[in-house]
C-alpha cells in the first residue's frame, strides 16, 4: 500500500479510531522499552552477583589459609618451646648410656635429671598460662574435678577433695583436663546435724 493511500485511508478513518492505535502503539513502544530496562537490569544484577560470589569465595579461601597459617604458627611456637625439654632428655639418655660417665651415684644424677625436665615441664606450662589443678583439702567442685571415688567420713562437715589420683590442667579459666580426686562427704548424720544446727540459727 503506498504512503498516499495510507494517508488517505487514515484521512477517512474516524478521529477516535486513529487515536486508539496510535495509544496503541505507543503502549506497545512503552512495554518493548520496559521490557528492555528490566533485560538490563537483571544482566547488571547477574554480573553482580556474579563477582560477589566469586569475591566471597576468595574471602572463604583467604580465611582457611589464615587460620592455617595460624594454627600452624601456634604449634611451631609451641614445639620449639618444647625441644629444650627433649634436648634434655636426649642428653640424660646419652649419658645414661656412656660407661665413661657411670658413677656410684648415676641413680642421683638420673634422678636429678628427671626433676630438671620436671621443671623445664612447668615453665613451659607457666609460659603458655597453663595452671595446674591439685584440689587437696579443697571443697569439691565438679566443673573442675572428677571424682573417681567417694568415700564417708564423720572428719568432714562438707564434700572436701582428701587425694588426687591425677592432677588437672587449666588455661585462662578453660579446663584442659580435670582433676581426678578421692572426695570424701559427710556421713548421713553429720548432714542431719548440720541441717538442725543451720534450722535453729
Amino acid at each position: 500500500m503506498s504512503k498516499k493511500k495510507e494517508q488517505a485511508e487514515n484521512n477517512n478513518k474516524p478521529e477516535n479510531e486513529i487515536n486508539q492505535e496510535e495509544i496503541k502503539k505507543e503502549d506497545e513502544q512503552a512495554s518493548e522499552s520496559t521490557d528492555n530496562k528490566l533485560n538490563k537490569e537483571i544482566d547488571d544484577l547477574k554480573i553482580i552477583l556474579q563477582r560477589e560470589r566469586a569475591e566471597f569465595l576468595n574471602y572463604k579461601k583467604r580465611v582457611a589459609q589464615d587460620r592455617e597459617s595460624f594454627e600452624a604458627l601456634t604449634l611451631g611456637n609451641f614445639f620449639t618451646e618444647l625441644m629444650p625439654v627433649l634436648d634434655s632428655f636426649d642428653r640424660m639418655f646419652a649419658s645414661a648410656e656412656d660407661k665413661s660417665t657411670v658413677k656410684e651415684n648415676s641413680a642421683e644424677k638420673f634422678i636429678e635429671g628427671i626433676n630438671l625436665i620436671h621443671k623445664q615441664l612447668l615453665d613451659l606450662f607457666s609460659r603458655f598460662n597453663v595452671e595446674e589443678l591439685n584440689p587437696v583439702d579443697k571443697d569439691f567442685d565438679p566443673s573442675c574435678m572428677e571424682a573417681v571415688a567417694v568415700q564417708e567420713s564423720e572428719d568432714v562437715q562438707r564434700d572436701i577433695v582428701n587425694n588426687v589420683f591425677q592432677k588437672g590442667y587449666s588455661i585462662k579459666n578453660k579446663v584442659l583436663r580435670p582433676a581426678k580426686v578421692l572426695v570424701f562427704k559427710p556421713k548421713a548424720s553429720n548432714e542431719k546435724e548440720n541441717t538442725q544446727n543451720e534450722t535453729n540459727t
